[in-house]
């Protein structure tokens, strides 16, 4: 089938009528001339600069620094609520030894985590 390249303007074959330019190429080509492009803020630096639709940081340096801030929040968030299920598990072996225990034993582990009474 002849077809006409919706980029070079040159005429070319192919099985598919769908095909709209004549090699990957000019699809390229045709979609860089054809993106719009927005002013955005750099959410790092604040810089104005020319955007693709997803892009939030200028340059690759502010990138990086904002992929460094992300990956630190969710570790945050991650080892944080370890660290809470942690103190729970703690606290549930010190109630259970506690019921199991005698009056001598209690004193001991009174004694030993004084901030987590739990008579």
């Amino acid at each position: 089938m002849k077809l006409t390249c919706q980029n070079c303007g040159s005429v070319f074959f192919h099985d598919d009528k769908r095909t709209m330019y004549c090699s990957k190429q000019c699809r390229a080509a045709y979609q860089d001339k054809n993106k719009t492009k927005t002013a955005k803020a750099c959410l790092i630096c604040g810089k104005e600069f020319e955007a693709k639709a997803s892009q939030v940081c200028c340059s690759i340096a502010c990138k990086e620094v904002r992929r460094k801030e992300i990956a630190k929040e969710y570790n945050h968030s991650r080892f944080s609520s370890k660290t809470e299920r942690l103190d729970d598990s703690i606290k549930n072996v010190v109630i259970n030894a506690w019921r199991k225990a005698d009056s001598n034993e209690r004193a001991i582990i009174e004694f030993h985590n004084q901030d987590l009474r739990f008579i």
